[in-house]
């Protein structure tokens, strides 16, 4: 079905006109870029606050967890453990939150022959 309209376009009085270039500037996901030493990761603001919200989700479930462990008696030793990596995941999801209330963050992985050596972590893009 092919629409024609040969009318005056009438926009509501409260619109904004964008050119075609500042539409092209609207905020992307994850963009990956390979380097010398591996793959350069940069996260947007709002994937740094999906991240953040998962990795707290993440911290919660796992400190409930460690609880029920701690409290029922039967295993201390993994419910200490499980504690501290809670503690940690928190620790990562309060950053991404840092990161995604600014400009994004950017993280690279360094990798020799396909093989995995380790990566910088995600430095805050002001």
């Amino acid at each position: 079905m092919e629409m024609c309209y040969d009318g005056a376009l009438v926009m509501p009085s409260s619109y904004a006109v964008m050119d075609e270039e500042e539409m092209t500037y609207v905020e992307g996901g994850i963009k990956f870029s390979k380097t010398l030493t591996g793959y350069k990761i940069t996260l947007s603001a709002r994937n740094c606050g999906d991240l953040a919200a998962l990795a707290a989700a993440g911290s919660v479930s796992m400190s409930t967890v460690s609880a029920v462990l701690g409290l029922s008696g039967v295993g201390i030793t993994g419910a200490i453990a499980l504690a501290i990596a809670g503690g940690v995941v928190g620790v990562g999801s309060a950053y991404m939150w840092l990161c995604s209330n600014h400009n994004g963050a950017t993280m690279r992985v360094i990798m020799v022959k396909n093989v995995y050596l380790g990566h910088i972590p995600p430095i805050i893009r002001w």
